[in-house]
């Protein structure tokens, strides 16, 4: 509105202008090498103002000749871009509707529109994957790395490639690669721990932690760096060097100074290196929170059993009356033929469930022996069969119990979920189909 009313007054005040000449009527003389002109001042402004407008148009013409073939180009790259937008549109709809042939028809499309560029390389390595065309994959992610941009899409789907292929060096360097670029990457981190692990290489599996493991929440971070550096603390005692094993055990401790696994290896390690005293020492300073009876060798050395006895007693009370100091007292009582105190620690054991079992088959060998009681020795022992099973090393992921501890469990390949406890039913691995993930 505002401005047609600025165009209605500019054409007022020309007309007002044109009646105003046309009210003073006067002559203008030009003379001009030899050029005499005579003429009224209306018309040489009149005159003057259309051949403004005609040199206005002849440069507006040259200006849209000279313009013109970059104005179609521009239009008609605009175009193709357009119409590569929407065929990678619906290339990765079809990819996520597990459609490769829609996703195949769609890339020749988005190339023709937008060229070499990332999105278009992801789109043919996402189809080459739902095709498990390993090799075309490969190559489009390859492609992808040498784009500062996308370098790190590129070295992840290398990642999920060399993976399948089976090729674990070439996987390792290719998330080494991803994590330099994006340390805290969860996906990344949890790729590199995997490969790692499957390797058996827990340096790298710490070094892996160290890089990122701010994506991971404290308690995590811990647990795995212990599980790491035990690990590594086993791999030492098979190759005979308990005293690498001790170091790599105190870098477990120091991750996470009550993992349970790493506090019964040092004292078995110390043993080991001859240093008994510090064995027993370790083992009673942590009894108390950690009452469990691997201890128990290092704890009860007396040469007589009257001895050991008095040692269990102590261990009770620094127990707090637990039930796995309830057994090894009744136990040792036993030793000591003290039948009385035997059948009473071994009663008050027999109440736990997690001691339940052993303390029934010893109270069948203390019928056999203070009374020579079978009838009663047979009862216990069936009684022991059908009592909760004995605590023991036990993944936590799918329930697969082990003789020792281990980092990862070999039955579901999950790294540092072995407990100590009683069995439980494992949880079943979920069967529910999932849509094929967008990013490798």
């Amino acid at each position: 509105m505002r401005a047609l009313l600025f165009l209605l007054l500019k054409l007022a005040l020309l007309v007002a202008g044109f009646v105003w000449l046309a009210n003073h009527p006067g002559s203008v003389s030009i003379a001009w090498e030899g050029w005499q002109i005579d003429t009224s001042p209306a018309l040489l402004i009149g005159g003057s103002f259309a051949l403004a407008l005609l040199f206005y148009g002849l440069i507006y013409l040259f200006t849209a000749l000279r313009a013109g073939p970059r104005a179609w180009a521009r239009a008609r790259r605009w175009k193709q871009r357009e119409a590569g937008m929407d065929a990678l549109t619906d290339g990765f709809l079809a990819l996520a509707a597990g459609e490769a042939g829609p996703a195949r028809l769609a890339i020749k499309r988005v190339y023709q529109g937008l060229g070499d560029r990332p999105l278009a390389l992801l789109l043919t390595a996402q189809t080459a994957l739902l095709d498990q065309d390993l090799e075309t994959a490969r190559k489009a992610f390859t492609d992808l790395t040498e784009q500062p941009r996308a370098a790190f899409l590129g070295w992840r789907g290398l990642v999920t490639v060399e993976r399948a292929a089976g090729n674990l060096d070439a996987a390792l360097v290719a998330v080494r690669h991803a994590q330099s670029l994006k340390p805290n990457a969860p996906a990344i981190l949890q790729a590199r721990l995997d490969l790692a692990a499957q390797r058996g290489d827990w340096a790298d599996y710490r070094q892996a932690l160290e890089l990122g493991g701010d994506a991971l929440a404290a308690p995590e971070r811990h647990h795995r760096q212990a599980v790491a550096a035990l690990a590594e603390a086993q791999a030492h005692e098979a190759a005979g060097a308990p005293g690498a094993a001790l170091v790599a055990v105190d870098d477990a401790l120091s991750a996470d100074k009550e993992f349970e696994p790493a506090l019964l290896a040092k004292a078995r390690l110390l043993q080991t290196e001859g240093r008994a005293d510090e064995a027993r020492a370790w083992a009673e300073k942590h009894w108390r929170k950690h009452p469990h009876s691997d201890f128990l060798p290092f704890l009860l050395t007396a040469t007589d059993a009257l001895g050991r006895y008095r040692q269990a007693e102590k261990l009770l009370r620094a127990a707090n009356q637990h039930p796995e100091a309830e057994l090894a007292l009744g136990k040792a009582a036993f030793d000591a033929r003290l039948w009385g105190e035997a059948r009473r620690h071994l009663d008050l054991a027999r109440a736990a469930p997690a001691t339940e079992r052993r303390a029934l088959l010893a109270l069948a060998d203390l019928a056999e022996a203070e009374h020579q009681n079978h009838a009663q020795a047979l009862q216990f022992q069936a009684d022991a069969q059908s009592a909760a099973p004995n605590p023991g090393w036990r993944c936590a992921a799918c329930g697969t119990p082990a003789q020792t501890w281990e980092p990862i469990c070999p039955a579901c390949g999950q790294v540092g979920t072995h407990q100590w406890g009683a069995s439980s039913p494992a949880t079943p691995p979920s069967t529910a189909l999932t849509a094929p993930a967008l990013l490798p």
